[in-house]
């Protein structure tokens, strides 16, 4: 319960704060007054705005793996029994689901380095 709890926590946090932050202003015209090529809006994920298709990936993996640790939490929770092979089954499972949905997200991670200095300018 200890390791799905610390799951949940992790699953959530980056959901709430995104890799790359979120867009603190908007940036919608510039300072001519004349719109912007790529506007962006405040509170959107960065990631989100350079790599579109990789956050929606990271978003897919990290709510399967948020809503797998929820599972089992409540499994446990609950009160069912344990001596039961089947529910026993279910739990190793989706724990399973939970520890290994994250993975593909480490690999997105890896930015190449114009990314970084396009975001840092």
């Amino acid at each position: 319960m200890v390791v799905a709890s610390l799951l949940a926590t992790v699953a959530f946090q980056a959901s709430i704060s995104p890799p790359g932050g979120v867009w603190q202003d908007d940036y919608l015209m510039d300072s001519d007054g004349k719109p912007v090529e790529k506007p962006h809006n405040v509170g959107k994920a960065v990631m989100a705005y350079f790599i579109g298709d990789g956050y929606e990936q990271f978003m897919v993996y990290n709510t399967i793996a948020f809503l797998a640790s929820l599972s089992i939490i409540l499994l446990l929770v609950s009160g069912l029994p344990i001596k039961r092979r089947r529910w026993m089954w279910i739990q190793m499972v989706t724990m399973w689901i939970a520890i290994t949905a994250p993975t593909p997200i480490g690999r997105m991670m890896n930015f190449d380095k114009e990314m970084i200095i396009q975001i840092e300018a």
